[in-house]
């Protein structure tokens, strides 16, 4: 029972963000996407895109 509940409160979360961004418009001159990751748990990277 407990798991349904967090599973349903996640679901509402990720859609009340989404609609709150939903009319956000893409600049590609402007833009960028960079993130980081750990792989093997002590290899850290970071990458992204343009």
């Amino acid at each position: 029972m407990a798991i349904s509940k967090i599973i349903s409160f996640c679901a509402i979360l990720l859609f009340s963000i989404t609609a709150a961004h939903a009319d956000w418009i893409l600049d590609q001159e402007k833009s960028n996407l960079s993130y980081g990751s750990i792989k093997k748990n002590n290899i850290g990277e970071s990458n992204h895109f343009q």
